[in-house]
């Protein structure tokens, strides 16, 4: 970290000042600047390292890489120069976000916050301000949970919304199986940060669903309308957020079977995740 590379030569120059000045006490005053500027490093280390990572983004390594090209369809269609857009944006969604497990020993794995930051990169791929800063906290439980909203809920997935924060709840079971298998799981975590950027961005021309949408959702999918509903076992399931997440999980069959749906979800999203 650049913070860190920038504190170690001010933290050796002050150790020598304090060795210098036990026998020369006149040196003591010296050792203010060094101190002044360490301080401030620490105070600023947020953002000084989040500008490095800007212009030099971490590099995903190979076994990570490894597990996008065997479980994300979205990545293994793209050519090579979208790959590493893609991948430097996934690396930096995972700094931007703040992870919070609830699992019993408090550890988060390292798989979860990458489905989740790859889930963000995709959703947002076609826009320049991809981060959703907004939505901070990403929030893990080990299976399904209840929660202030939902207390009478059991459920696998959830877009929060507070005064002070913004963020995500998810069950890891059902995020990890929606993502390695989306084909017979329903990615929960794509779900709800399309669900975000309609919270985040209503203005937008997003695409309009009601109850007369969910046969012809389920037709793109093959997912039954109400397993759909009992998986994620919320009462107010957003459908727009479902149409968002089947375009960018099933798009040769969602362009096929609904091309009014497809040209709207593509020019919202300003991506088409068909390859040309």
């Amino acid at each position: 970290m650049l913070s860190r590379l920038l504190a170690i030569p001010l933290a050796l120059v002050t150790l020598v000042l304090l060795i210098l000045a036990i026998d020369n006490p006149n040196l003591g005053v010296y050792m203010a600047p060094p101190l002044v500027l360490l301080a401030a490093i620490y105070i600023l280390r947020p953002q000084i390292d989040w500008w490095w990572y800007q212009k030099h983004p971490p590099k995903m390594n190979t076994k990570e890489q490894g597990f996008l090209e065997r479980f994300s369809s979205f990545y293994h269609r793209l050519n090579s120069e979208d790959r590493e857009k893609f991948r430097n944006r996934t690396m930096m969604i995972r700094l931007a976000k703040d992870f919070i497990s609830q699992a019993d020993d408090k550890n988060m794995p390292e798989d979860a916050r990458l489905i989740f930051a790859a889930s963000q990169a995709q959703a947002t791929f076609g826009w320049e301000d991809y981060l959703l800063l907004d939505y901070e906290k990403v929030v893990v439980y080990p299976g399904t949970f209840p929660s202030p909203k939902y207390p009478e809920h059991f459920h696998a997935s959830e877009t929060f919304e507070e005064e002070t924060r913004h963020g995500y709840i998810f069950s890891l079971d059902h995020a990890m199986k929606g993502f390695m298998q989306t084909g017979q799981y329903y990615p929960v975590m794509l779900h709800e940060i399309c669900q975000s950027l309609i919270l985040t961005f209503p203005d937008r021309n997003w695409p309009v669903a009601d109850e007369d949408s969910w046969p012809h959702l389920e037709l793109i999918s093959g997912f039954p309308a109400e397993a759909l509903k009992q998986t994620i076992n919320r009462p107010d399931l957003e459908a727009e957020a479902v149409m968002l997440t089947y375009f960018l999980s099933f798009p040769e069959r969602f362009q096929a079977l609904q091309p009014d749906w497809y040209r709207t979800c593509a020019k919202v999203l300003e991506q088409d995740p068909l390859p040309a």
